[in-house]
């Protein structure tokens, strides 16, 4: 029958050529053929399996009283389909899905039909994700920050230990069954929670929104939470996770340090009043001084005296007055220091003062040397410079360069007298500078061109700028 021929040399190539391994059984389990992706997946050779009972083929260890019992299955005439690993020729183990089936004639099992598919790929990744989901857990349950899942419909999905305890519940599922509305039992100003609900939409996660927060016996915290939308809804909801972390011991130690340095400011407030009013008395007494002296070089020294003095006690009152009491805003110093000067020594004449002043912060040990330098060279300038001037003028410039801090000094007065050595100079005013300037790690030098000029420099990292001033 030339149709029957072709009929089972059809199933006899799709037995052949099938990806999947297959089997023919004897009606007592053992093998009648195989065929070759059988032989590839078990490691045989088909003249070594025929006429052997498949049990003592691929299920020779751990696994053969499983496989019995499977095998009387199929020899009952029952079907299986069962996921479970088996042996190969060399003893390794290879996961398989096993599906069997009867050949049945007259109602009497003649024979067995087995497929057997290699699954050790997918059984590999899900004990890998078994693992990682193991590995994710014991990450949730036992991490040392607290951990969450939350809807945007104001109740907690899940939480882990640590959240509990900051929120002062035993266990998470305390923390399900209480806060069950999260604006009206988490939240001490339920604002907040729409404030971060509005944040999270925009932005779909938030880092350290600060907020005070209820526990359960109602006392209050302060929570620091990091989070992020991991899925929306449509009707516009969403689920949350994310990590809280209790702040509230931070927040006393803040508030302990705020108090302290407001106490520390007002003390240091106090004693630069005092030290501004210490000055002034001395400065007084020299006043005094000076009006009962008929000594002209007497009166000229007094009167120095008490000019370096009232310099030092402008600084102590510019930090006096400041909001930072550390800092001096030089430019404003060295406008206000020269003002004073030119006010007190010039009654008789009138010169003008222009002023470049770059806003620039430096604490005391810098402000008084660096006072008492701008004393000395407006005086020397009022002294010396402007005699028979008819308009006498004096440039003021300060300002910060790449490395240094630049005060310029000029007037238009008559210059330097020739041969002038400024560091050979014995004026007491002179020495004072030049000792000063050497105190601040600086450089000083004089041109004569037009007037005289005094430029000098201070390296930055002498002060304090404004951007530390900022911070």
């Amino acid at each position: 029958m030339p149709q029957e021929d072709a009929s089972n040399a059809f199933l006899d190539s799709i037995f052949s050529n099938s990806p999947e391994a297959i089997v023919m059984l004897d009606h007592r389990n053992r093998v009648i053929r195989t065929n070759a992706e059988f032989d590839r997946l078990f490691g045989y050779d088909p003249d070594e399996i025929v006429g052997k009972h498949i049990d003592s083929l691929i299920a020779w260890g751990e696994e053969q009283k499983e496989a019995n019992a499977y095998s009387r299955m199929a020899e009952r005439g029952e079907r299986l389909n069962a996921e479970t690993v088996r042996r190969r020729k060399d003893g390794s183990l290879v996961d398989v899905s096993i599906m069997g089936a009867p050949v049945e004639r007259d109602g009497k099992v003649i024979g067995i039909f087995g497929i057997y598919r290699d699954i050790s790929e997918r059984k590999e990744m899900e004990r890998r994700l078994a693992e990682s989901e193991a590995s994710y857990r014991e990450l949730f349950e036992n991490a040392p920050i607290g951990i969450y899942q939350s809807s945007s419909k104001g109740y907690y999905i899940r939480v882990n230990q640590c959240q509990a305890e900051i929120l002062g519940c035993s266990s998470p599922e305390e923390v399900l069954d209480h806060y069950t509305n999260l604006a009206a039992t988490l939240y001490y100003r339920p604002v907040e929670r729409q404030e971060l609900l509005d944040q999270l939409r925009k932005h779909h996660s938030l880092q350290n929104y600060e907020f005070q927060a209820l526990r359960k016996d109602r006392s209050v915290i302060w929570i620091s939470v990091s989070c992020r939308i991991s899925q929306w809804f449509d009707d516009g909801s969403f689920i949350m996770d994310g990590f809280i972390i209790d702040k509230t011991s931070l927040k006393k130690a803040e508030q302990q340090i705020r108090h302290s340095l407001r106490e520390k400011e007002v003390l240091l407030q106090e004693v630069h009043h005092r030290v501004k009013n210490n000055m002034q008395i001395i400065s007084s007494l020299l006043n005094l001084e000076l009006m009962n002296s008929e000594d002209g070089p007497m009166r000229e020294l007094l009167y120095v005296l008490q000019k370096r003095i009232q310099t030092m006690a402008l600084v102590h009152e510019k930090l006096y007055g400041s909001e930072n009491i550390a800092l001096v805003e030089l430019g404003e110093y060295t406008r206000d220091l020269t003002m004073q000067i030119l006010d007190i020594m010039a009654e008789d004449s009138s010169i003008e003062a222009s002023f470049e002043l770059e806003e620039l912060f430096a604490g005391i040990d810098f402000s008084v040397p660096f006072g008492l330098i701008v004393n000395e060279l407006v005086m020397n300038s009022y002294k010396h410079a402007f005699r028979g001037i008819q308009s006498p003028a004096l440039m003021i410039k300060l300002h910060r360069s790449s490395k240094a801090l630049v005060l310029v000094i000029r007037d238009n007065g008559s210059g330097l007298p020739q041969n002038f050595a400024s560091d050979e100079m014995k004026t007491l005013g002179m020495k004072l500078i030049y000792s000063l300037v050497t105190q601040l790690d600086g450089e000083i030098r004089f041109s004569s061109r037009r007037g005289t000029e005094c430029v000098v420099t201070f390296p930055l990292e002498r002060i304090t700028t404004g951007a530390e001033h900022d911070t």
